[in-house]
């Protein structure tokens, strides 16, 4: 019999086989030919999945905003601040930041002048990070907290927007920061931290737009 593939031939084998006295379970055993594209196949495969894996993981699609409050909570906790702190004084530093560009995009008003005679608001006590002074305040339960107009924030809302913000990137992009932050004396990350964050942060593609961060280019900033 000559070898052959093809649909509605595999019935006439197995007639052949029989008349020949061939068992049906040999002619259902599978070829080297079948066996080793199953092999080839799943190989293929697994490398495409691992490959979606790395990716995934090396590339996060996010707003510049998170990625700024994340990298100051991490240069806070840096420089021995406790978190409470460092959650609150980055998202001070991001709401800071995120003024100064929608001022100078023209989004958000510039703020009224001062009339003459009026004095700004004395903060007693201030945490410096990012090249600002950053006002701090005890809350209720004990513990300094960045304010907002004079009233401590609240830690556990900064922890839940970047959670909802990076998902299950969260702890993998915070180790990546902790990598860059540690090649950085205190000073640095007190005065010049932020120029850091510039050559790491997702390129700008207009307000609320997501950009990709890299975090593979993070430790390496």
């Amino acid at each position: 019999i000559q070898p052959f593939f093809g649909p509605g031939r595999e019935a006439e084998v197995l007639f052949l086989g029989r008349k020949m006295g061939v068992k049906s379970q040999v002619m259902k055993k599978p070829s080297r030919v079948t066996k080793s594209i199953t092999k080839t196949s799943q190989a293929s495969g697994s490398q495409s999945s691992k490959a979606r894996q790395e990716a995934g993981s090396t590339v996060v699609s996010i707003n510049r905003a998170p990625v700024l409050t994340l990298w100051i909570t991490v240069c806070m906790r840096q420089l021995g601040h406790k978190e409470e702190l460092a959650l609150t004084a980055a998202k001070a530093v991001t709401a800071l930041c995120a003024r100064a560009k929608g001022r100078s995009l023209g989004i958000i008003p510039s703020s009224p002048k001062r009339t003459k005679g009026s004095t700004p608001k004395k903060e007693n006590d201030t945490v410096r990070i990012a090249g600002m002074n950053i006002p701090v305040a005890k809350a209720s339960h004990g513990g300094l907290r960045a304010t907002n107009r004079g009233e401590p924030m609240d830690p556990q809302q900064v922890q839940k927007y970047l959670t909802s913000s990076f998902k299950e990137n969260l702890q993998a992009t915070r180790s990546a920061m902790e990598v860059a932050a540690r090649r950085r004396s205190s000073q640095v990350l007190r005065s010049d931290c932020l120029s850091i964050y510039e050559k790491f942060r997702p390129e700008w593609r207009g307000w609320g737009v997501k950009g990709e961060l890299s975090l593979k280019a993070v430790k390496a900033a």
